[in-house]
């Protein structure tokens, strides 16, 4: 037994994971029970064979959402374990042995075998209800965006060590039940309807997300709108800009 998951939804409600690797036995066995360990479930669907499974976490806010970390990899259930899709954009091939959600940011912290920890945002999954994805479309509520100024040095002197990770980048996710007619576009938009950043998107149904960079959205502490615009209608959702550049220290 590899894994216990009480649920923090339903007090009879378990999940268990299981890795026989020991014993030449590479199978997936991941379970649920909602009895209290009466009678157990396999949660296995979509899971190849020859992947052990180490950790099992469900969502911080969404009790549909699990995580799953494997042999190869981290994958991904938004219907309670009834499928699993497994995680592919730039996460490597790893074992996954621990995963936590922060409860604040609702970053997952990823532990690895080999590759460190590695940090992915899954607001917008905590956010995919079956409400939600049954909407036209739905624009997740975005992270809080961070306005971090700018680093300044002279001459030579290495002030700063920057690594892809730290950059001020925000991201917006949104959901389109049915591929539009229209081309649809997201903005950022002040309380007072000033656009700050628009772009537009693919005409395709699914789960989409796009980046944008902080510092367009000036440096005051704020509340932004974010809009997902098809057509003649809006799907709007609120985010909050927060001016940290005073906390920022310079090293010499």
């Amino acid at each position: 037994v590899s894994r216990v998951t009480p649920s923090k939804y339903d007090t009879a409600m378990c999940y268990v994971t299981m890795d026989g690797h020991r014993n030449n036995d590479f199978n997936p066995y991941v379970f649920v029970t909602k009895d209290y360990g009466k009678t157990w479930s396999k949660l296995n669907e979509g899971l190849p064979e020859g992947d052990c499974c180490y950790v099992i976490k469900e969502g911080t806010k969404n009790s549909d959402l699990l995580m799953l970390g494997t042999e190869m990899g981290l994958w991904i259930s938004i219907d309670a374990g009834a499928k699993w899709t497994k995680f592919k954009s730039n996460f490597p091939t790893v074992a996954v042995h621990d995963i936590a959600i922060h409860p604040r940011d609702l970053d997952a912290v990823i532990g690895t075998h080999g590759r460190s920890i590695w940090t992915l945002n899954v607001s917008a999954l905590e956010q995919m209800t079956d409400r939600a994805m049954n909407s036209v479309a739905t624009v997740f509520k975005p992270q809080t965006a961070y306005s971090l100024g700018r680093t300044r040095g002279s001459g030579s002197e290495i002030t700063h060590y920057r690594i892809p990770n730290s950059q001020p980048n925000g991201e917006v996710f949104f959901w389109i039940k049915d591929k539009p007619t229209a081309k649809p576009m997201i903005l950022l938009q002040t309380a007072a309807g000033e656009t700050l950043f628009t772009k537009q998107i693919d005409s395709k149904a699914g789960f989409q997300s796009v980046q944008f960079n902080t510092r367009e959205l000036g440096t005051a502490s704020r509340d932004i709108r974010v809009v997902l615009r098809i057509g003649e209608s809006d799907y709007v959702t609120m985010m909050t800009v927060e001016d940290v550049s005073g906390n920022v220290q310079q090293t010499k």
